[in-house]
């Protein structure tokens, strides 16, 4: 796929699509602020890590915006991962500044992190569990920018995931509020990146495009489902090249271009089933995401293939992606599409097993929380008890 110098993705009400723009071209980050001007952007918060608030390119970021009249305000994330106490720090700092924008540079956990201050911002709240779970923002967020730095989906979905301090797990809040307006792709930061978290954030935005595409959900909403195949192409196409070539800049920008359709695919869809399970996982035993969740996924959509619906859509996206022949049967060219995603993982992270450290005495207790969660999510359990045990015992 070609990238343009720069792209606006505008997709009209009549459609019910959201519109977001996003940006491609070098230094795009500083191309920002006729944008920012036209909302009455006067006061930013910039939300980022420690690391990239060193780079030379956030000091030209923050230099940009003093020449045009901005005041900006920093928050640096404490941690890799996202907990309660980092949102509830950024909400602070936006009060206490009277901020009416935010920008992000940095991945899932940054940009989950700037979605969750702006939902709090704009709908009170005595503690983030109030806005868990499905559609409890009332009201719309503050304009957020988001700079990606990883091929992560969460630039374009309609949610938001926590560490909860209290209660230990991870906590998910599903909104079409939480979309960012914006959203900038720029090589002089993801070139930053690690090799494994750029792998790793690329295999869980090919697992989030495969479960949208066969929500039975996503049917409703054609123009969403057909960014699932582009996702798919686009990161299978590149990231084995990535994984020869790791200083190579475009195929950075290509990866992270598939990860901005992985999460429109998934915007009406949410969060699968696959990823519920996922999160389970990691509230027992901590195990990484994008290294584990291709091998999950894998198992999980074999379990379901005799289910005529999602094997058929299983197929779809598999031929339409060019994982196999376009003349393949239904099961065949599901089959295929397991075995590339079992293939590219293999040659991505190795024949290490994330899930060897799950406890086949405790594997009762794990599928009774991923009943819990995907109740708790609305979500059709696709999988019953006794074939969801089998699937968690063959991880380990």
């Amino acid at each position: 796929m070609a990238i343009s110098k720069k792209k606006l993705v505008r997709y009209t009400r009549i459609s019910d699509v959201d519109p977001q723009s996003l940006y491609l071209e070098e230094d795009a980050r500083l191309h920002l602020v006729d944008e920012f001007k036209a909302m009455g952007t006067r006061r930013i918060l910039i939300v980022c890590d420690n690391s990239t608030r060193r780079l030379k390119p956030f000091e030209e970021l923050l230099e940009c915006f003093d020449d045009e009249g901005f005041r900006v305000f920093i928050y640096c994330q404490t941690g890799n991962m996202l907990i309660d106490r980092d949102i509830e720090g950024g909400v602070k700092i936006y009060h206490e500044y009277n901020c009416d924008t935010i920008v992000v540079i940095g991945g899932t956990s940054e940009i989950d992190c700037a979605k969750l201050i702006a939902a709090c911002v704009n709908n009170p709240v005595k503690s983030l569990s109030q806005l868990v779970g499905t559609n409890r923002l009332v009201n719309d967020i503050p304009p957020i920018c988001s700079i990606m730095t990883e091929n992560c989906a969460s630039s374009t979905t309609a949610s938001a995931e926590f560490f909860d301090s209290e209660s230990k797990q991870w906590k998910t809040v599903l909104s079409g509020y939480l979309i960012p307006h914006m959203v900038v792709i720029d090589t002089d930061f993801s070139d930053r990146v690690t090799r494994e978290v750029t792998i790793s954030s690329a295999l869980t935005a090919l697992c989030i495009a495969i479960e949208a595409y066969i929500s039975p959900q996503s049917k409703e909403f054609k123009e969403y489902r057909a960014s699932a195949p582009i996702a798919c192409s686009i990161i299978y196409k590149n990231l084995e090249k990535y994984c020869n070539n790791a200083t190579d800049a475009f195929l950075r920008k290509q990866i992270a271009v598939g990860g901005f359709y992985a999460g429109l695919s998934a915007r009406k869809t949410g969060i699968g089933y696959a990823h519920i399970i996922m999160h389970v996982l990691i509230n027992h035993y901590g195990i990484v995401h994008g290294t584990g969740f291709p091998k999950l996924l894998a198992l999980v959509l074999q379990a379901q293939l005799d289910n005529e619906e999602t094997c058929e859509a299983l197929a779809e996206i598999a031929k339409i992606s060019h994982f196999c022949s376009q003349n393949l049967e239904n099961k065949r060219a599901a089959e295929s599409l397991i075995d590339n995603l079992n293939r590219i993982t293999k040659k991505c992270v190795g024949e290490d097993n994330p899930f060897s450290i799950v406890d086949k005495t405790k594997i009762e207790k794990v599928v009774e929380d991923i009943e819990k969660e995907t109740k708790f999510y609305d979500l059709k359990r696709d999988i019953d008890t006794r074939t969801l045990y089998s699937i968690i015992s063959a991880l380990s």
